[in-house]
Parts: structure tokens; C-alpha cells; sequence
């Protein structure tokens, strides 16, 4: 990882390790509102994964690409209340991020 964690928390530290052991490559991440991911996908693209209001969502772009100004790919979901997915912990963080991601074309298989 290249930065530190702005907010420190053990569980979506953990995230961020299992990630990393999967060929991610997290360059930052928050663990409060909003909940925050952005690094690489193992096959390279720029990614950024965000969780506040009601929504998450996960915007991919090249890996020279500007994944929050300019996806090539975008997602997201909606399902909690009006602050809820703000405050989502780091198992649901896991959940929803990969549900995201397999609806990326670029890990189907």
C-alpha cells in the first residue's frame, strides 16, 4: 500500500491485505463516511470504489486512466438507508465491492 490509511481499522485493514494477496494494489483507502478504495485491479485498470448516502459504487478506467473523473466503466448499487452505506462494515465493504466487480466485462470469464 502507498498511503496510510486516513482513518485505522483493523477489519478493512484485513480487507485491504486479503485484496493485496489477490494481486490488488490499494494505493488508498478510508474506512469512515464515505467508505473509500482506490489502487488497481490484478489485470491492471485504475479503480475507485466508494460507499455514502444509499449507494456504492465502483467506477473502473485504463491504468493510465482517472477512474473518478473519467471511467471507462461504472456500477453501482443501491440499498441502504439514507447514510447507511456510509457506515457499512468492512465484510459488507467486501461483499458489495465484489458483486461490482463481477459484473466488470474485464473479470468475466
Amino acid at each position: 500500500m502507498d498511503d496510510e490509511p486516513l482513518i485505522d481499522d483493523p477489519d478493512y485493514a484485513a480487507l485491504v491485505a486479503r485484496l493485496e494477496r489477490e494481486g490488488y494494489r490499494i494505493t488508498d483507502w478510508l474506512a469512515a463516511v464515505p467508505v473509500q478504495l482506490r489502487g488497481f485491479l490484478p489485470t491492471g485498470e485504475a479503480f475507485y470504489f466508494r460507499c455514502r448516502y444509499r449507494t456504492c459504487s465502483l467506477r473502473v478506467a485504463p491504468t493510465d486512466g482517472e477512474p473518478v473523473a473519467h471511467p471507462a466503466w461504472r456500477n453501482e448499487v443501491s440499498r441502504w438507508d439514507e447514510f447507511g452505506a456510509g457506515c457499512i462494515e468492512a465484510e459488507e465493504a467486501e461483499a458489495v465491492l465484489r458483486e461490482l466487480l463481477a459484473n466488470y466485462p474485464g473479470t468475466r470469464r
